[in-house]
């Protein structure tokens, strides 16, 4: 399964997200967008959870296993957000340190919305251990990230990929794409991005004023503009 189903449950996975988001639009407009079977394949792909400092792990989680894999554990430092996630999800073993997550061979791949700059110094240590990364956007906040994650991807042969969700959790973005890969506006020539958000000064964490730490504004939210920009263009 593991040639096969690498591949194939990363953009299952993702369909899963559209397809979720899919189910709150009006059933003319669900019709026409891409949903994907729910059956369970067997055997089933094992994936673990690394740092959750954003709520988008429960959409990854959720996705993964709803295209096939199967939640076997989580490494969460934070009590008050560990504690959530195991109501959420009790079957998923509690280890104590990541290490316990990249020595199993038995996982494949690893799931993380650990603070923004630590996730691809994360995603480097998973792949180094023979597993695939998914990353809550924005993946990488560096160019110097950036850098060392294609070397090591190159070396190493694994995927490294990044959940950008108001790609897949928009159904009218889902939409949009259907329309374009169908041909029906023709060819794409220009695009508008725009990206507001409220402050939530009282729901922020202390690290998301850190630019450092949360990579900057651009990174932050700018990064879903510029993703659907590609995916519109076929870029």
């Amino acid at each position: 399964m593991r040639n096969m189903t690498r591949r194939d449950l990363v953009k299952t996975s993702a369909g899963m997200v559209a397809g979720m988001a899919a189910a709150a639009v009006p059933a003319g407009l669900a019709a026409a967008v891409h949903t994907v079977r729910r059956g369970r394949q067997a055997p089933r792909l094992r994936f673990a959870v690394i740092g959750m400092n954003h709520f988008h792990i429960y959409l990854m989680v959720d996705a993964v296993a709803r295209g096939g894999g199967e939640l076997a554990a989580v490494f969460v430092r934070e009590p008050d957000l560990r504690a959530a996630f195991i109501e959420r999800y009790p079957h998923a073993r509690v280890v104590a340190d990541e290490r316990a997550i990249l020595d199993d061979d038995a996982i494949q791949l690893v799931l993380s919305s650990i603070i923004p700059n630590e996730r691809a110094p994360l995603g480097i240590r998973v792949m180094q251990h023979g597993k695939d990364f998914i990353a809550d956007k924005p993946g990488i906040t560096t160019l110097e990230q950036l850098a060392e994650v294609r070397r090591v991807q190159a070396e190493t042969r694994q995927f490294y990929s990044i959940m950008y969700s108001e790609r897949f959790e928009s159904p009218g973005t889902v939409k949009a794409g259907e329309l374009v890969k169908a041909g029906a506006i023709g060819d794409v020539i220009h695009t508008i991005g725009l990206g507001p958000h409220q402050v939530g000064l009282t729901e922020r964490p202390e690290w998301f004023w850190d630019p450092d730490a949360y990579g900057g504004i651009i990174c932050d939210i700018g990064s879903h503009q510029v993703d659907q920009f590609l995916f519109l263009t076929n870029s």
